[in-house]
């Protein structure tokens, strides 16, 4: 299930930086028009990654316990898979979100911002999800979904924090890419 939801949102964000980078052009002389065009491509991928992304991840879900069920012949397990698959797709969605406020930053080379985020976030995770299997008597499957879902979530809320603040506060009028100074 990510992993056809990473591919999927894979390509978008591959197109979209593509677009993005061309936009944010240095010989550009028309700076605001060009900020102002890499903002509706990324307002465009927005759309895309939920309209087609949606349908996907439905389809995972409506068909999770069906596909457990051929592969491991355990209702059980099967039943498990679909709680999980209900919750966390969720997660995957919100996931492709914020990899898409992130094209900005590699357009402009600064890939590391993301990677660091996402390595806390994957440590944060594994803290979490550990002290709630040790200490919660009964934890179950869709909690651990539960938990990536919320994290998910904060990472979300801070790339579109730190994306708006780098695009509102630090535009630099001088014919540079509004996020860095490239």
């Amino acid at each position: 299930m990510r992993l056809t939801s990473e591919e999927l949102s894979s390509a978008i964000i591959d197109a979209l930086s593509s677009f993005v980078q061309a936009s944010m052009d240095k010989t550009s002389t028309d700076t605001i028009k060009s900020n102002y065009i890499a903002g509706q491509y990324i307002q465009l991928a927005f759309v895309l990654q939920v309209f087609l992304n949606t349908p996907l991840l439905v389809v995972w879900v409506i068909f999770m316990e069906q596909f457990v069920m051929w592969l491991v012949q355990d209702s059980t397990v099967a039943l498990i898979a679909l709680e999980y698959a209900s919750i966390v797709v969720y997660a995957y969605m919100v996931q492709a979100l914020s990899r898409t406020l992130t094209v900005v930053f590699h357009v402009c080379g600064h890939e590391h911002f993301e990677s660091v985020i996402d390595l806390v976030a994957s440590f944060l995770q594994v803290i979490a999800i550990a002290c709630v299997v040790v200490f919660v008597n009964g934890a179950q499957l869709k909690t651990v979904a539960g938990i990536q879902g919320m994290l998910r979530l904060v990472i979300f809320f801070y790339f579109l924090k730190i994306t708006a603040s780098y695009i509102f506060f630090f535009h630099n009028s001088i014919n540079q890419c509004c996020i860095c100074d490239c």
